[in-house]
């Protein structure tokens, strides 16, 4: 799979049009998250954004080294111990520069929005509000039909952004689950051992949340999880084939003829896991051994 490399420039417009089509929508996102507040929550989520305004500006404007102190204040405050409320109002003033910045052109920039945005849907209970921007910004980032993002650690950090996501609003699932499976049908095929496991991990759960419209679009993962069932790596090949089998399990019936051929080769793995993998899956799928 090839990887393209993103310029200065290239990231610059990218971070100039495609993030603020889709957050543009977001501008009033602030105003609907304090209609469920306290006016005391209020008041304390309008003195931290003020408190952080020069920050938030540094975002979008400033040198590296000012954009990188900027994120370090606002991850203190981000990380202080809050209530739901004034969390779920300080990320809805927060949200739109944070994830303008996982196109940033500066690495580390891009690592440490990811890693915020991460943190701090992590602290809260209800995240369905911001899920029309976190997801497109991750397909943005992986699921094009190149991977727009170069950097592997990176990559990680936005699967494990999406499998966390995934984990906190289960019943959203079905809205999102073609746009997670965009992400998937490229990053199973990701030269990183870590991208591919944390890809296969994220197929899983997804099935298990979604399965009727995980059913609809299944195929397309077929092939680049049979491209990666001879993975140097043995707990590569054991979850690419546990995820083969919840591609069984919540697949379409015509892709059995190749699947079962492709596991029964996986028999004579030479690492136990694998093996045991398969047979958990035939079993569990009614394929006796």
């Amino acid at each position: 799979m090839e990887i393209k490399e993103v310029t200065s420039e290239e990231a610059e417009e990218i971070q100039k049009d495609e993030p603020v089509k889709v957050l543009r929508k977001s501008d009033k996102i602030l105003d609907n998250a304090k209609e469920n507040l306290s006016p005391a929550e209020i008041a304390k989520v309008d003195e931290i954004l003020q408190i952080l305004q020069r920050d938030v500006n540094c975002l979008h404007d400033g040198t590296r080294f000012a954009k990188r102190k900027a994120m370090e204040r606002i991850r203190a405050q981000t990380s202080s111990k809050l209530d739901q409320g004034v969390l779920s109002g300080l990320f809805a003033g927060l949200c739109k520069p944070l994830l303008t910045l996982f196109h940033d052109s500066i690495e580390k920039c891009r690592e440490t929005s990811v890693t915020m945005v991460t943190e701090i849907t992590a602290q809260m209970t209800d995240i369905e509000a911001y899920m029309p921007y976190i997801v497109p910004m991750c397909v943005m980032r992986l699921g094009q039909k190149e991977i727009t993002e170069p950097s592997e650690e990176i990559r990680q950090l936005i699967l494990e952004l999406v499998i966390q996501i995934i984990s906190l609003a289960p019943s959203e699932m079905p809205l999102y689950c073609q746009d997670i499976m965009l992400i998937l049908v490229r990053t199973i095929s990701d030269p990183f051992a870590e991208v591919k496991k944390l890809s296969c991990t994220c197929l899983i759960n997804l099935t298990a949340v979604a399965p009727r419209q995980f059913h609809t679009g299944a195929n397309i993962l077929l092939n680049p999880l049979l491209q990666s069932i001879s993975h140097q790596h043995q707990k590569v090949r054991t979850l690419v084939v546990r995820a083969l089998g919840a591609l069984l399990n919540n697949g379409d019936n015509k892709m059995i003829e190749d699947l079962i051929t492709h596991l029964a080769q996986r028999t004579f793995d030479s690492c136990p896991p694998v093996r045991e993998a398969v047979y958990e899956v035939v079993e569990v799928d009614g394929y006796p051994t």
